[in-house]
């Protein structure tokens, strides 16, 4: 189980805290309501993820994999909706003062996290690695509770360094940076 765990956080935690769109809506949402703030959105991203991880341990990943059509529609409704929130960035004035119309609920994570496509393709990818491992459905669980704790662990890094940027001289411009930083993320997802 030790070196199961290993290998699984050795896995995970580059990709979770690569530039993606919750790192993205993390870093936004900090910079806009504090990292205080944030903690509510971030709470709510945990939970699909988690959820995802749940069912594919439990079965899922084989309908999946029968049905790849369903995760490319995927991938193409959260890369629009990505898009979306970049042009909505990018189309920001960038002010420095914190911005109460950025929604940073526990609900808008949720939905945030619904919508991304590299939640669920990185979950089916890290699910296949440990194929053989995770036919154990207790490794399976355990897998899912890694997964969670490095997406947490990346968000609330990813939030924290809010203030940061707030304090350079390139404040003026984070929310264009951000929204360029999305719309890179969604090129990724097709390369």
């Amino acid at each position: 189980m030790f070196a199961f765990i290993t290998a699984a956080l050795l896995v995970n935690l580059p990709l979770a805290f690569s530039p993606g769109p919750a790192n993205i809506l993390c870093l936004s949402v900090a910079s806009a309501k504090g990292f205080k703030g944030s903690l509510k959105f971030i709470a709510g991203l945990q939970v699909l993820p988690f959820l995802y991880s749940l069912i594919i341990a439990f079965g899922a990943g084989y309908f999946l994999t029968q049905h790849a059509y369903i995760t490319h529609i995927v991938k193409i409704v959260g890369s629009i909706y990505m898009l979306y929130l970049a042009f909505c960035m990018l189309r920001s004035d960038s002010d420095i003062k914190k911005k109460p119309e950025i929604k940073s609920s526990f609900s808008f994570g949720v939905m945030a996290q619904a919508l991304n496509p590299k939640n669920i393709a990185i979950i089916l990818t890290i699910y296949s690695l440990f194929s053989v491992e995770t036919q154990d459905y207790h490794f399976g669980i355990v897998l899912a509770f890694i997964i969670t704790l490095c997406n947490f662990l990346s968000h609330l890094l990813w939030a924290s360094s809010a203030q940061l940027i707030l304090k350079s001289p390139l404040s003026k411009y984070q929310d264009k940076f951000f929204g360029a930083l999305l719309v890179l993320a969604t090129a990724l997802l097709w390369i």
